[in-house]
């Protein structure tokens, strides 16, 4: 359509009247091939056409509303040129894109022929891609399905270089839309080919000298008051300024008086801390002296504590070394002992020896007596017993494989009937659930199958309820039966260090990092870090808990192993940087916090770090029996809290775990 136009231009003719219904699109040879009609009142650039030729008076209103120029809406003796058949061509690339026109031609004829002129003069329209934006979505919809896509992708595509195609044909300044048919055809098959366009949205300032001109009558008279408002502020400001002025001189004057008062009291001043400082020099001078007295006096008493160890030292050498010759001796006279006790032990060796050959052969010749007396007699019954031995062994096989299946079933009804059971005891209280199940594990059942599963919940029940001894025991004993299982491993290094059984501590956490030394699970790692960090377990070789920490990327594990590893700084840092999400990660983490800050010899931020937060350090009490399901990290928090209150000087009392049970 463009490059027909473009035709009709270079031909001198401008048609004014493009729209849809004068545009039809025919097949040649199967190829769709637009034509545009109707050119009833089309106009000559220049020169006479015909006779026949439509002129154009002054005021006359020519064209259809929705597709008309701003231009040829104002009537006046502006000219009408080529562009504005180009302000046409976007209204209509614009109602292909979203199924309307900028002004909807109802809306236009219902405001009045003025109330429309003014519309199309100074109106911007919505962008196309906005004006899809605030369709309904029944006409998003049906819009989208014409393009064989749908309303969001569609309208991403018009968004950004088909709007400004757009908007650059509908500029009301004709200057800024396209020169020619032919510049638009060429902006539309770049957007085609993927090029870039040359259509740019108007800048900034054109828009604002745009609103200006719209607005003349309201810029003017808010320049009128601003003007006015300027010229008062200056007034005001110079009365201001002046009054200041004023005011800062007596001011000035009162402070150059009150500096001459305070420098006179100064010198006053600093003629008694003159005085002050000369007497305690004196002083310090007599205490310096003393010092001195003190330290020679110390300094002879060492010298003769010095001299006196160097003779009980030489002494002793001298004591030492007759030892050892006495030693040495000793040592000469037991290798010759063992030498002849060796000697007697040969020959005793020998003769036992002859008589066990003598015995050996006479029992070899009775065996094979006996062996060729019952021969003969099992040649006899051999047939007979294998073929019963074989019907037994048939018989057996097939019991054997009966009991096993039996067995099986049985251990999975066993274990779903435990599974079942422990579910319902959960539901209760610990010192229920521990009451009623007393009533069906009876002793000698740790041999069961389910007793593994038993024990790991009773032992959960003991330590929710305080009673850290029971919960050990049953731990140990589940260790036993699950010695791969990490977790009671972890359970029982807490349990040890809340009862400060510290050497049954240190060799737990020896057997932790010889049995897992290579795990690289990061919640595991995290699990047997804690246990052995928890608590000083001296002897103990850190260097596989801080690979399990650096695995676990835990801040709080790796703020332990910092700490423990006397790294305090970065052990203050990584304990700052934790986000525990529970009251006891919380507490653990500031007792850390604490704890650093004391090593760093920091005692002002170590005992706030305890003190300012000691709603967060009171572990839960058992009024009610029950620490809760997170038992662990409670238990974790006291044992850190505890170390931390005995170490930050001065000494901070740990919240007490308050029980109803005491163990």
């Amino acid at each position: 359509v463009c490059r027909a136009i473009e035709h009709a231009h270079q031909k001198g003719v401008i048609h004014r009247d493009i729209k849809p219904s004068n545009i039809l699109v025919t097949l040649h040879d199967n190829v769709p091939v637009p034509k545009v009609i109707d050119f009833g009142i089309a106009k000559a650039t220049q020169g006479t056409l015909t006779d026949k030729t439509v002129y154009t008076q002054f005021d006359q209103f020519v064209g259809t509303p929705a597709y008309m120029s701003p231009e040829q809406a104002e009537m006046n003796s502006l000219d009408i040129d080529t562009r504005s058949d180009l302000y046409s061509l976007g209204v209509l690339l614009y109602e292909l894109l979203t199924s309307s026109t900028p002004f909807e031609s109802k809306n236009l004829l219902e405001r009045g022929f003025d109330e429309m002129r003014r519309i199309i003069r100074e109106i911007e329209p919505l962008r196309p891609s906005l004006r899809l934006h605030s369709q309904k979505d029944s006409e998003k919809t049906n819009t989208a399905s014409r393009h064989g896509t749908d309303s969001p992708k569609l309208i991403n595509l018009v968004r950004g270089d088909l709007d400004w195609v757009v908007m650059k044909c509908l500029e009301k300044d004709r200057t800024r839309r396209y020169d020619t048919a032919g510049s638009l055809a060429a902006d539309v098959q770049r957007f085609l080919d993927n090029e870039p366009v040359e259509a740019r949205p108007p800048s900034k300032l054109y828009r604002f000298r745009k609103l200006v001109r719209r607005h003349r009558l309201v810029f003017a008279s808010g320049s009128l008051v601003l003007l006015s408002l300027l010229a008062a502020l200056g007034l005001t400001t110079s009365f201001v300024i002046k009054e200041k002025q004023q005011r800062d001189l007596a001011q000035t004057a009162a402070r150059n008086a009150d500096v001459d008062r305070a420098i006179a009291e100064a010198e006053r001043d600093r003629a008694k801390a003159a005085n002050i400082r000369a007497e305690a020099s004196r002083s310090q001078a007599e205490i310096e002296r003393q010092k001195a007295e003190v330290a020679r006096q110390r300094a002879e008493s060492a010298l003769a504590q010095s001299e006196a160890a160097e003779t009980r030292a030489e002494d002793a050498r001298k004591e030492a070394e007759a030892a050892r010759q006495q030693a040495e001796l000793a040592l000469q006279q037991a290798r010759a002992d063992r030498a002849k006790a060796e000697v007697a032990d040969l020959n005793a060796k020998n003769s036992q020896s002859q008589a066990a050959t003598a015995e050996r052969e006479t029992d070899l010749a009775l065996k094979q007596t006996v062996v060729a007396e019952s021969r003969a007699v099992a040649e006899a019954t051999k047939s007979e017993a294998a073929a019963k031995a074989a019907a037994i062994e048939a018989s057996l096989r097939q019991q054997a494989e009966t009991a096993a299946k039996i067995a099986t079933a049985d251990a999975a009804l066993a274990r779903n009937a435990i599974s079942n059971i422990l579910a319902r005891l959960n539901l209760l209280s610990p010192a229920e659930a521990l009451k009623a199940s007393a009533i069906f594990f009876a002793p000698g059942d740790e041999n069961q199958l389910w007793a593994a599963q038993f024990l790991r919940q009773r032992a959960s029940w003991h330590a929710r309820h305080g009673d850290w001894q029971d919960a050990a025991a049953d731990y140990s004993e589940l260790l036993e039966m699950e010695p791969s299982d990490p977790d009671p491993y972890h359970a029982l290094s807490l349990l040890l260090a809340q009862t400060r059984q510290w050497d049954a501590y240190a060799r737990h956490c020896a057997l932790i990092t010889a049995r897992f030394a290579g795990t690289t699970n990061p919640a595991i790692a995290q699990l047997l870090a804690q246990s052995c960090l928890l608590a000083p377990a001296p002897g103990l070789d850190l260097t596989i808990p801080a690979n399990w920490a650096r695995i676990s990327a835990d801040p709080l594990t790796l703020a332990l192993v910092e700490y423990r590893q006397a790294h305090f700084s970065s052990a203050a840092t990584l304990a700052a940087k934790a986000a525990p999400q529970t009251p006891a990660r919380a507490a653990q983490a500031t007792a850390l916090m604490a704890l650093a800050q004391q090593q760093l010899e920091h005692p002002g931020a170590a005992r706030p770090a305890l003190t300012d937060n000691v709603q967060i350090l009171q572990l839960p009490t058992l009024e009610l029996g029950d620490i809760g399901l997170d038992w662990r990290d409670w238990i974790a928090a006291q044992v850190l809290v505890r170390e931390a209150s005995t170490q930050v000087q001065p000494p901070v009392a740990p919240p007490k775990l308050q029980m109803t049970n005491s163990q």
